[in-house]
């Protein structure tokens, strides 16, 4: 059975504070790619070593899950999963996709999602 990981409030507030910042450009379909990164992927790029990402040919993100990385913290590999377990959607899809009403969830709006589920847990 799957289980709800504990996460680190710092963790996830530097995360959050980056996806705010407005230092990457927002994308779908993949970790990292011409057009940007997804949630996940600036995660990615935060929280796994330079020298151990691993890119495509043309110097992206390889993947389109923190998963496909070698060197992906397990909080990472987890987190669009337990989102779901929480909230019904997976992370991956808010930035994607969307939901049936609403189109694409910006950086912004995953941010506060993030910390209301992870950091202030309004959910249980």
């Amino acid at each position: 059975m799957y289980t709800r990981m504990t996460y680190n409030t710092k963790t996830i507030k530097k995360w959050t504070d980056t996806l705010r910042s407005g230092d990457y450009n927002q994308t779908s379909d993949a970790l990292h790619n011409e057009n940007g990164y997804c949630c996940l992927g600036v995660a990615c790029e935060i929280f796994i070593p330079k020298n151990k990402i691993s890119k495509d040919g043309e110097g992206f993100i390889h993947g389109g899950m923190p998963d496909d990385q070698s060197s992906s913290p397990d909080w990472l590999n987890d987190i669009d999963d337990d989102f779901k377990l929480i909230t019904g959607v997976h992370l991956s899809m808010l930035n994607d996709r969307g939901t049936e009403d609403l189109g694409p969830f910006t950086f912004d709006e995953i941010s506060d999602l993030v910390e209301s589920v992870f950091v202030l847990k309004v959910l249980k």
